[in-house]
């Protein structure tokens, strides 16, 4: 057995001990949009990649994107609302947020389901982060979109 300073001076990576990245982008999925739901990790990737958050200001240090790619609420199981929640202390910044069209998510191909997840991450940017003071929503909002536009969408 070796210690943990032994084996991050071997190189090996250990769970837990990267950096957390700037911004999280994940899905609440069920089987039936679960084709389409694997394109949050492409869009996390290319978004820490090419976005650092302390260019909009020092009042956040993470933000994540839930997308919720679930059909419309029947009665029967947990009632997934659209949301936000803010941890003043770590400056954390949680959105929960709805796709507006679930089936034509589940039968849209990669490119219109990016799409679709680009419309849902803009309208929650411009609906819950532009509520926090000393963050700049507007410039964000506008990285976000040429992100899209450069790297998802060609």
């Amino acid at each position: 057995m070796i210690t943990l300073e032994e084996a991050k001076a071997q190189g090996l990576v250990i769970v837990g001990t990267e950096p957390y990245p700037d911004f999280v982008i994940s899905s609440k999925a069920d089987k039936f949009s679960l084709k389409n739901s694997w394109l949050d990790i492409e869009i996390q990737a290319i978004v820490n990649k090419k976005l650092k958050i302390n260019k909009y200001g020092n009042c956040l240090n993470h933000i994540t994107i839930t997308t919720l790619l679930l059909p419309p609420y029947d009665g029967m199981g947990v009632n997934w609302q659209e949301r936000k929640y803010f941890s003043r202390k770590e400056k954390h910044f949680y959105m929960d947020l709805r796709i507006s069209d679930y089936e034509g998510f589940c039968a849209a191909n990669s490119t219109e389901a990016i799409e679709m997840l680009r419309v849902e991450i803009l309208r929650g940017i411009e609906k819950f982060l532009t509520k926090v003071k000393g963050f700049d929503a507007k410039q964000l909002y506008k990285d976000i979109e040429t992100v899209f536009a450069t790297h998802l969408l060609c």
